[in-house]
């Protein structure tokens, strides 16, 4: 059997798996972008939790696959679980450094004439850090 009669053969079941693991893949971006802003939002501003969350993320990227995969499987089971908790895990590192780049990037004059106008740190970082250039 050729590889194209193979897929022929096996379509209804091959496109359920892609569409399956598009899903497992959009949810744990989602969740990972969720949190990953967040702690990025956090910690940004000291130089010791910035330095520490970012650590931590990499120091899990370093984890083999198989390995995480391994581990998880006795906590979370095998199937979605373990893999929805290892794909957002791997996605972590990007999202918080490029969060920390994005927001400490920011001329430090523009940032000190939004606290220099009596803004909050909270409207600081809505109005001033987080607007987009073109804004």
């Amino acid at each position: 059997m050729s590889f194209g009669e193979y897929v022929v053969s096996r379509w209804d079941t091959l496109s359920l798996a892609a569409a399956e693991h598009a899903l497992v893949v959009a949810v744990a971006l989602a969740i990972a972008t969720a949190v990953g802003v967040a702690v990025g939002l956090l910690s940004h501003d000291s130089p010791r939790a910035r330095g520490s969350s970012v650590a931590v993320s990499a120091a899990v990227l370093t984890i083999p696959s198989l390995a995480l995969l391994t581990l998880l499987i006795p906590i979370t089971g095998l199937g979605w679980g373990s893999t929805l908790v290892s794909l957002t895990v791997y996605a972590f590192l990007p999202i918080i450094r490029n969060t920390v780049t994005g927001l400490n990037g920011l001329d430090a004059a523009t940032v000190e004439a939004g606290r220099g106008m009596g803004l909050s740190r909270a409207r600081v970082l809505l109005q001033v850090q987080l607007p987009s250039p073109g804004r």
